[in-house]
């Protein structure tokens, strides 16, 4: 196996003491002698070495260490030892291609079987929304390593994903979700650890970690932080070689090193957990939406200067006022200008993103660090904020209040139409998708004994157990992982030790907060759910619309409970009877025969039909007691993002 190291950094800072201890690995203290390679971004370009040579033998990896100080703010290193494709210069890693006017480079530590070197590359199976081989297939390997295929494929992917350029929010869920698809299907024999560096300020790095078979070494990633006050003296494992750092570095110095393994002995050095991917800016290490959606309004995105991105800083939004007179004039921040009517224009293409009225709660004139409470007050992914043709603005506050909503139309089924009390009337409950517990806090005092939080991410789920008195257990896999259970025939069973462990039990209450647009066929969801719910057990979740007024019947909700007497005011469940819901079974018969039931939005979020909603509820035997359309309080491509709130039994 191969292995890495990059480094991100707070200042330009140069490689030599780090690179000198991973130079000793390749063909000396370690057996990775066959080529070795660097990538070293200077300003929007890469300077690139490589040498077929073994790295502790070759002149020009001395020269680096010893004689040419290069400084930069990220760089990335490979040592190789080949299990795929020959010992030859193209097969030697970093690879780097033009995407966006913008230079990636790419290396990798590991085996994907999915690309592996006897199957040709033209039968590779294609990731992210790549259909169409002839069409979406633009980037191609040079050499003949499942590393190499790997990179084109996810830069095709992305490629086919966005047509501007992604703000770092979306682009670290996409490759989220590519990295999960890379690994599907061959959890436990592929290994998939690799630096992806995508500009001069950003690098990525992800970990599926694991062993060849036969082999007792364990390949996966760990990285260390250095930050003042600096240790007075840290000594290279691999060589007989110290350095203080604190003489050096300055003040301000921040540098993160990423290294298959560690390359010190007196520096805390922490590993990554298997599926973990974090992204690393100005020498820190980040995994939640927010924090890249801050990083993006420090202006250290990704930049290019052939392909836009709308985009709006947190000083251009901090530095209008609302109360401005017309004849003050505007300031402008990376060539937008911020009106007095609260847009945001482009000096180059006259293209607005509006700042919507439902953003004023997030006062024009609130600190930073008010957006960012607002945002991480509900944890991960995409629910912190609206794609707006490609930029990335916060939602409002009241977008974090979908759970609670939810938890108003349970608690009104429970009241009104079973005359029970609304708090601890289910004996277990699971929230589905919880990530950091948002939801979970909103359903707690439902629940009277153990309330089961699951998610996809390590991350979340580490964040989510911080919750005092919210889940009493907690598992990690993906929403069908967890509520399927094993094949009994064949070998393709998942390697996730909580695979089925929702099977075991019935359950009161299950609900699903935010996590149905990340699915794209809801049946077998419903499905699985079905076989774990309780008599009478309620099943709650949220969904987001197409964008079709029409359609989806935007402006009405739906209750279909029998308490003739029940009374709601205006905010509450408008009252229509199944018989008397014609417009409801006009709607189902016209969008059946002229649209697909969901569609992958350019945000990376699925939207569904609503008739594809309620016909799969009723296909599994559920009943629905309530279904309210409503705004989310969310905007794509400039437009508010409608979806429901829906109440199901059996």
């Amino acid at each position: 196996m191969c292995q890495l190291l990059g480094m991100n950094c707070s200042a330009p800072t140069d490689f030599n003491f780090s690179f000198r201890g991973f130079c000793r690995r390749g063909g000396d203290t370690d057996i990775h002698s066959h080529g070795w390679g660097m990538g070293i971004y200077e300003g929007n370009g890469l300077r690139e070495f490589k040498d077929k040579e073994p790295a502790s033998q070759s002149l020009i990896a001395k020269f680096l260490t010893e004689q040419y100080q290069i400084k930069s703010f990220n760089i990335i290193a490979h040592i190789r030892y080949a299990t795929q494709g020959e010992v030859a210069f193209e097969n030697v890693h970093p690879f780097s291609r033009e995407l966006w006017g913008i230079t990636w480079c790419f290396a990798h530590n590991g085996e994907v079987p999915k690309y592996n070197d006897t199957t040709p590359y033209t039968q590779y199976p294609m990731i992210g929304r790549c259909s169409n081989r002839h069409s979406d297939i633009f980037y191609h390997p040079i050499g003949n390593t499942d590393s190499e295929a790997t990179f084109c494929m996810i830069l095709n992917a992305l490629r086919a994903e966005f047509t501007e350029l992604p703000t770092l929010p979306l682009l670290y869920e996409t490759l989220q979700r590519l990295c999960s698809q890379l690994v599907e299907g061959e959890e436990d024999t592929t290994i998939l650890n690799f630096l992806l560096g995508c500009g001069p300020y950003t690098l990525f790095a992800y970990s599926w970690p694991g062993a060849r078979p036969g082999s007792k070494v364990w390949n996966g990633l760990h990285y260390t932080v250095r930050t003042p006050p600096f240790a007075t003296e840290t000594t290279l494992i691999d060589c007989d070689y110290s350095i203080d750092f604190s003489k050096v570095a300055g003040p301000n110095d921040r540098v993160a090193v990423i290294a298959t393994k560690p390359l010190t002995s007196n520096e805390e050095w922490k590993e990554f957990r298997r599926g973990e991917l974090l992204m690393f800016d100005y020498g820190l290490a980040y995994h939640e939406l927010y924090d890249c959606r801050e990083i993006e309004q420090q202006g250290r995105g990704l930049f290019s200067h052939t392909v836009s991105k709308k985009q709006t800083t947190k000083n251009a939004i901090n530095n209008s006022s609302p109360t401005t007179a017309s004849s003050s004039p505007s300031p402008i921040v990376n060539n937008y200008t911020i009106n007095n009517n609260n847009s945001i224009n482009s000096d180059s293409s006259n293209k607005r993103l509006r700042i919507s009225s439902s953003m004023n709660d997030l006062s024009i004139n609130t600190p930073p660090s008010t957006a960012t409470t607002a945002a991480s007050a509900f944890g991960g992914r995409h629910r912190h904020g609206y794609s707006d043709g490609g930029g990335f603005l916060p939602c409002s506050p009241r977008h974090h209040d979908i759970p609670s909503e939810l938890r108003g139309l349970v608690n009104k089924e429970i009241t009104t139409n079973r005359k029970k009390s609304c708090y601890k009337w289910a004996k277990n409950g699971v929230d589905v998708g919880c990530g950091t517990g948002n939801s979970g806090v909103a359903f707690r005092s439902c629940v009277s004994g153990s309330l089961t939080g699951v998610d996809l991410s390590p991350a979340m789920i580490d964040q989510a157990k911080q919750r005092k008195n919210c889940y009493d257990d907690v598992l990690v896999g993906n929403v069908e992982c967890v509520l399927r259970k094993q094949p009994t025939q064949g070998n393709k069973r998942c390697t996730n030790k909580c695979h089925g462990a929702l099977t075991t039990t019935t359950y009161d209450l299950i609900f699903a907060c935010g996590v149905f647009v990340y699915i794209k066929d809801l049946r077998n969801v419903f499905f699985d759910i079905r076989q774990i719910l309780s008599k009478d057990g309620i099943f709650a979740f949220s969904a987001e619309f197409f964008d079709d007024k029409n359609d989806n019947n935007k402006n009405e909700d739906t209750d279909t409970s029998d308490d003739d007497d029940s009374e709601h005011d205006n905010d509450d469940v408008t009252m229509m009877r199944s018989s008397n819901n014609n417009n409801s079974n006009k709607i189902k018969g016209a969008t059946k025969t002229t649209s697909t039931p969901y569609e992958l939005q350019s945000c990376a979020r699925y939207a569904h039909k609503r008739w594809y909603l309620e016909e799969s509820a009723k296909e599994f035997g559920f009943v629905t007691k309530a279904f309210r359309a409503t705004p989310l309080h969310r905007k794509h491509n400039g437009h508010e993002v409608y979806g429901c709130l829906v109440v199901l039994t059996i």
